[in-house]
């Protein structure tokens, strides 16, 4: 209605109304269960019904329920790759199901990531992910990314760690819990040496996990995403 009424204060003379066609995109468990037009929010029993009825405002719209919808389905659709990964987001997220179904959505996942905004969007998603959700914790979303994004799989883990990471500061911040934020930072350093396959001894583990300064911490978990070796990553706090 508001649609119309602006159209028409934009077009005073206008003779006609455009189209407008009301699409629902329901993504709950259960599915719909609700009537699907405006008629039947009417309570009118016959015969009082049939006499009523064609002087009363109707109309339907198109609903989208994506519980009932296969991966097949929402894969076959003529949308952006980004687009598509919201509706598998939208469908799994919430249930705590989304890892079943990472195979079907890899080529997809690598196609988003191809982009130059791909990750940047892939991000998005995963904030969704973790709003709505026990988001996966990052090393088991690691696994799956391994295995079905291959050399792209690196960069979307840093980008879930520091999700993780922004989610625990946000928390740490709120509660005043400066001690459990520099221990997710250290994890951090520390889940980014597993992705990258960079070796860690115990007296480095042990170093990072007693650290508890936060900008030292930061400056680790920055150089971790790109250094060679984890001497790299200590030198310049060593000399």
């Amino acid at each position: 209605m508001r649609i119309w009424e602006d159209f028409l204060k934009n077009n005073p003379d206008a003779k006609h109304l455009p189209i407008i066609v009301p699409v629902v995109l329901h993504h709950g468990k259960d599915g719909w269960t609700a009537s699907k037009r405006l008629l039947d929010l009417f309570d009118i029993e016959e015969p009082l019904r049939s006499v009523v009825e064609p002087y009363l405002p109707d109309f339907g719209f198109v609903l989208d329920d994506l519980a009932f919808k296969s991966d097949d389905e929402l894969l076959g659709r003529a949308m952006t790759p980004f687009a598509r990964l919201a509706l598998w987001f939208l469908r799994d997220a919430r249930e705590g199901t989304l890892l079943d179904h990472w195979q079907a959505w890899a080529s997809v996942l690598i196609e988003l990531l191809a982009h130059p905004t791909g990750l940047k969007a892939l991000e998005i998603l995963l904030r969704y992910c973790s709003y709505v959700a026990a988001a996966p914790a990052p090393e088991t979303l690691r696994n799956k990314l391994l295995k079905e994004l291959g050399p792209k799989a690196e960069e979307v883990f840093v980008t879930y760690v520091e999700i993780w990471k922004a989610e625990g500061r946000t928390e740490g911040e709120a509660k005043g819990e400066a001690k459990g934020e520099a221990k997710g930072r250290a994890e951090g350093v520390l889940m980014i040496f597993r992705a990258r396959a960079i070796t860690v001894d115990e007296g480095t583990r042990e170093r990072v996990l007693a650290c508890r300064d936060l900008p030292t911490l930061e400056r680790w978990l920055m150089r971790a995403v790109t250094a060679n070796s984890i001497d790299e990553v200590f030198a310049a706090d060593l000399s």
